[in-house]
């Protein structure tokens, strides 16, 4: 008897959680149909309307559906209320085949809210700073303008910006509104702004560690009664970390220590292991296999002088370089360096042993980088089969290089830009006199959403006293994964009587190529490639194309191209493959 109660119980308990939980009806193919309004007012819509939102729910079945489907002429119209459509007007209609359904929704916006006052108001000590009369004129919407209520927002958000840029950090609005009056289709913006008093830095203070305080200092781009500036201690908190003396960096601003409108600066540091050890390695169609190991002793004495030991080996070069760096002046952009170097090179067309001592200065004005480089070379070579010469330089040369891009793991929009001079004089510690200029450029351009166009282009040009005496890293070559595609690393260029490639006094290098993207993080290429190194006009010009496919790295791209050479008479192919970024 107790087990049939017991039996009885269960299955009563059971058919009363059957009732309870609802019979759902199999995924919907769900479709929802918008007419009447833009692309972009038409996204909004969408993305307000609770059936949209629902769709791809597997339990979505008809009863909510419908339900959703009610609500759908309300969400439409609270969805294009922030574009300034207070009159719309909605027809809709649900179609229902089997387990198809079919939502249309015609939309009428009728006519839009516009501005009728803009009513702009600054007060206090910064009414009259430039920069901030320059936002109000700016300001997105204007008389008679659709009343947009993100543009409002983006106008209000960008002038208390800009004041407290100008260091009124206590700015803030006393009236922010955006009324709209349906009624009359009209709108007004009150906005009232109170600067207060700026801020000034007060007293700059470094935490002692190892290296001097004269030398932190000369990282400071402002002082003691300088206008506050939250850019500029970023800028600082930046330049101190990259400086790679220091394993932290806080620079705080004590503003709840500010008296008389200063605000103390208190900046926190620790310093870094004094070592810094890097094992690296890498392929391209030019080096073939290469290998890198280096020695970096990050600060050596109080003055924050570095010192780095490097040697790489690949498979056409081997090289030695020891390198002293001394902080000059602003020692966020500006470096002396002292080093020394020995390199092995073997190509198709040459071999060189060259040795090097010497110093640079390295500057940064803005977006631009200079170098000014006075160096003592011991080279020997041997170029073309001639037989072995042995040649003294002191070469003295300057160059100016400068890089803007707006995404460094694939860039849509960037230039790099490069000019070059140097030379030597054989009254001064040299064996012959030269001097060479060369001007080179690459400019990415995102023409669509996923295609590029990468454009590249060097021009070089030289006179030399004795060229036969001129060592091949000064001369001129052509071919390769970076000049023109499809023909060895410098195997192109003039030629001896034996027909041996020597290199040239001068060289053209152009390439047009356009990218597509096919995956996340693939994409295909095609290009062409024109150019040589040559001594004199009418000198023959060569040409490669080819099509390629790349891989985006944090790092940069891998690239691997397959490209013919078309001015060779079998026109042979080549493949190319390299690593590392487009600029």
């Amino acid at each position: 008897m107790n087990q049939s109660k017991q039996y009885l119980t269960i299955l009563w308990l059971s058919l009363s959680l059957a009732l309870l939980v609802p019979i759902r009806t199999s995924a919907a193919n769900l479709f929802i149909i918008v007419e009447g309004v833009e692309a972009e007012l038409e996204k909004n819509v969408l993305s307000y309307m609770t059936i949209n939102q629902e769709k791809d729910n597997k339990k979505l079945g008809e009863d909510r559906i419908r339900r959703y489907f009610q609500m759908g002429n309300q969400e439409i119209k609270d969805a294009l209320k922030p574009f300034g459509y207070y009159h719309t007007f909605v027809q809709s209609e649900i179609k229902q085949q089997d387990n198809e359904w079919r939502l249309y929704y015609k939309i009428t916006p009728g006519p839009s809210v516009k501005i009728s006052e803009i009513d702009i108001r600054v007060s206090g000590t910064g009414e009259t700073e430039s920069q901030i009369q320059e936002v109000i004129t700016k300001f997105p919407l204007k008389f008679n303008d659709t009343a947009i209520h993100a543009l409002y927002e983006q106008g209000k958000t960008a002038l208390l910006r800009a004041t407290t840029a100008q260091s009124y950090l206590d700015a803030k609005y006393s009236k922010s509104q955006l009324i709209i009056d349906p009624q009359t289709n009209k709108a007004t913006i009150h906005l009232h702004l109170e600067t207060g008093d700026p801020y000034f830095f007060g007293k700059i203070k470094f935490q002692a560690v190892k290296i001097k305080e004269s030398l932190l200092r000369r990282y400071l781009e402002f002082k003691e009664g300088d206008r506050y500036s939250g850019k500029a201690v970023l800028e600082l908190q930046a330049a101190l970390e990259s400086s790679s003396y220091f394993a932290t960096v806080a620079v705080i601003p004590e503003r709840d220590l500010a008296t008389n409108y200063k605000i103390p600066i208190k900046v926190e540091l620790s310093m870094n292991k004094p070592n810094k050890y890097d094992l690296g390695a890498g392929y391209g169609t030019d080096t073939g296999i290469r290998g890198r190991v280096r020695w970096n002793r990050r600060v050596l004495g109080s003055h924050g002088h570095t010192f780095d030991v490097q040697a790489t080996v690949s498979q056409i070069k081997q090289e030695g370089r020891i390198s002293y760096y001394i902080p000059w002046r602003n020692p966020r952009n500006n470096r002396i360096e002292i080093g020394a170097g020995l390199q092995n090179k073997e190509t198709v067309t040459y071999d060189s042993i060259d040795k090097s001592l010497g110093t640079s200065l390295q500057l940064k004005y803005r977006k631009w980088r200079e170098t000014n480089s006075l160096h003592l070379e011991e080279t020997q070579f041997n170029v073309g089969e001639e037989g072995w010469r042995i040649t003294q330089l002191l070469v003295l040369g300057t160059s100016l290089t400068q890089l803007n891009v707006d995404n460094y793991k694939l860039i849509r929009h960037g230039t790099k830009y490069g000019f070059g001079l140097l030379g030597s004089w054989d009254q001064a510690l040299s064996d012959i006199s030269f001097l060479r200029a060369e001007v080179s450029g690459k400019l990415i351009l995102g023409l669509t959403k996923h295609g590029r166009v990468l454009l590249r282009g060097k021009l070089g040009a030289m006179t030399v006293s004795d060229f036969d005496l001129l060592p091949p890293k000064y001369r001129y070559f052509a071919g390769g994964d970076s000049s023109i595609r499809g023909y060895e690393y410098e195997s192109q260029g003039p030629t001896n009587e034996f027909g041996k490639v020597i290199g040239g006094q001068r060289i053209i290098e152009t390439s047009v190529e356009f990218d597509y993207a096919i995956g996340e993080n693939w994409r295909a290429a095609v290009f062409w490639d024109g150019g040589n190194a040559f001594d004199a006009r009418g000198d023959p010009m060569i040409q490669g194309a080819g099509v390629g496919v790349r891989y985006v790295l944090p790092i940069g791209m891998v690239r691997v191209d397959v490209a013919q050479a078309i001015s060779e008479p079998d026109k042979p192919w080549r493949v190319h493959i390299t690593i590392g970024p487009d600029l």
